[in-house]
């Protein structure tokens, strides 16, 4: 039996598979869940002051913070979606940010 023949009896009853899905999709989803979640919660535990909306507008530092912030989850949502396909490569970058970002 020659390598080609031994290659085609190997591969014969395979059959293909899809592609993983973009780690957008899921972290999409995971970003909606969470966010909503935990905007539900913190209006449920009444923490909201009078004026609080008010305060956040008048402040850019609370207002970069709150940006910084969600950039974090973002990028942090896109790693973990990533991590859970194993064919997708190393995510350097975005592991750099997700680290500097909250140290923003």
């Amino acid at each position: 039996m020659t390598r080609d023949e031994w290659i085609d009896r190997l591969v014969d009853d395979l059959t293909p598979v899809v592609a993983p899905p973009r780690p957008w999709r899921d972290a999409g989803v995971w970003l909606a869940l969470a966010w909503s979640s935990t905007l539900l919660l913190t209006v449920l535990m009444g923490p909201f002051r009078a004026g609080a909306a008010a305060e956040w507008l008048a402040s850019s530092r609370f207002q970069l913070e709150t940006v910084v912030v969600a950039l974090a989850s973002v990028v942090t949502g896109v790693l973990v979606a990533r991590a859970a396909i194993p064919a997708r490569g190393a995510a350097r970058s975005p592991l750099l940010a997700a680290l500097l970002l909250p140290g923003a």
